[in-house]
């Protein structure tokens, strides 16, 4: 393949010291000195409750293939990276989508500070027809108790064709002496002008103006109307009262009337209402916990015993109870490693019965597991749904809780699935 080293991309290596013309999506990027791969700059993406990516549009040509290459590493050496990915997508003149380029990612970076760093090398597909611009976007996505993604040397250059591969040659020449720096190229033009961002909301109305003087005083009026006549005037007051006549006799106690029909029965306590159902979403986790933050407004609703910040539910009254859960997910990256051992799982658990934590209903991952001649694979599905779902007893104060265990699982994964699918969780008194 024949590789045009003239590097489509501005600031490629953030040696101005800023990101411009890099724009920044999500958590905040910056240009930071100390960890670097070459020259003086290098940036720092920094997810914390959101993604953090930096992107950068260059112009495409219908046909042609792009090479991009950059350097990349963890900014803590204390700490895993934060999950890693990158893509260049092909969009026509009027920025509409056309289609992606080429995606990637990894999970696992080497320490920069120890001079470590990830070479990545990668070329895009063919641009469509149609084709004026490609996007580039590199970004680390959050995850609990990773580091910060150091990004270095980002270059973009156009692939002008791929060759036959020609037979080995003999063994290599001398180097030979370093020759003279060329004189400085002549500057590009200038690229294709953005296309115009929307209109901006209306600015806040102004304050008032200042009241105007006040006019001259009117000319009188004619005189009104004679007044109608006055009311009646009150009655005079009532003579006084006569003297009370004398009190008559006590007649005879009549006799009892017949009891009343008995009203209808009141109706049962609802024992179903000794329960809630509540929905979660988007919950990044790497590790075993207990999944919290639930809400329970309509169609969800809850109850005096469940704690919907910590998702504990305590148990009202000894009796049987229906447990029921649908938890979808969906993992953060490619996955690129098989587990050969581990078996992850979603289980309702006792959390204060001795011992502490016992399993009351539990669900695994979807596994797919091959053994084939040529090929010997266990890895979790990418994207599924677990389901729970039993009768059980439970003894007044019991806590119980949703639980995710990992099982040795190190794999990033949202629980709640990457299209806001969720989890439904519930608990009713059957008895």
């Amino acid at each position: 393949m024949v590789i045009s080293f003239n590097n489509i991309l501005q600031n490629g290596g953030f040696e101005t010291g800023s990101l411009s013309p890099w724009v920044n999506l999500g958590a905040a990027a910056a240009v930071i000195d100390s960890v670097v791969n070459t020259g003086a700059y290098a940036c720092l993406l920094t997810p914390t409750v959101t993604k953090s990516i930096v992107s950068q549009q260059f112009a495409v040509i219908p046909g042609e293939s792009y090479q991009l290459s950059f350097s990349v590493s963890k900014f803590s050496a204390a700490l895993p990276s934060a999950p890693f990915a990158y893509s260049i997508q092909f969009y026509d003149i009027s920025n509409n989508f056309l289609s992606y380029g080429l995606v990637g990612g990894a999970n696992d970076l080497p320490d920069g500070n120890e001079g470590s760093w990830l070479s990545v090398f990668d070329v895009t597909g063919i641009a469509p027809p149609g084709a004026a611009f490609g996007y580039l976007y590199i970004g680390a996505f959050p995850a609990a108790g990773v580091s910060a993604v150091v990004l270095d040397s980002v270059v973009v250059v156009q692939a002008e064709g791929i060759g036959a591969t020609g037979p080995a040659g003999g063994p290599p020449g001398e180097t030979g002496a370093t020759g003279a720096t060329g004189p400085q190229g002549i500057q590009g033009i200038q690229g294709i002008q953005g296309i115009q961002g929307p209109t901006g909301p209306q600015g806040p109305q102004g304050i008032q103006g200042i009241q105007g003087n006040d006019g001259p005083t009117g000319a009188t009026g004619a005189a009104g109307a004679a007044g109608a006549a006055g009311a009646t005037g009150a009655t005079g007051a009532a003579g006084a009262a006569g003297a009370a006549g004398a009190t008559g006799a006590t007649g005879a106690t009549g006799a009892a009337g017949a009891a009343g029909a008995t009203g209808a029965t009141g109706p049962a306590n609802s024992l179903a209402d000794q329960g809630f159902s509540a929905f979660t979403n988007a919950t990044g986790v790497t590790e075993s916990t207990q999944i919290a933050n639930w809400t329970v407004t309509s169609p969800y609703y809850g109850s005096l015993g469940f704690n919907a910040m910590t998702g504990t539910f305590t148990v009202p009254a000894t009796g049987k109870y229906a447990i029921a859960a649908t938890i979808n997910y969906s993992t953060t990256a490619v996955i690129n490693a098989a587990i050969p051992s581990a078996s992850p799982s979603f289980a309702v658990q006792i959390i204060n019965a001795t011992p502490p934590n016992t399993n009351l209903i539990t669900g695994l991952f979807p596994i797919l597991n091959v053994n084939a001649i040529v090929l010997n694979l266990r890895v979790i599905l990418g994207d599924g749904t677990v389901t729970l779902a039993g009768d059980v007893q439970l003894t007044a104060g019991n806590t119980i809780g949703l639980f995710y265990l990992a099982d040795g699982l190190t794999l990033g994964l949202n629980l709640g699935g990457a299209d806001s699918e969720g989890i439904v969780w519930s608990v009713h008194r059957l008895t």
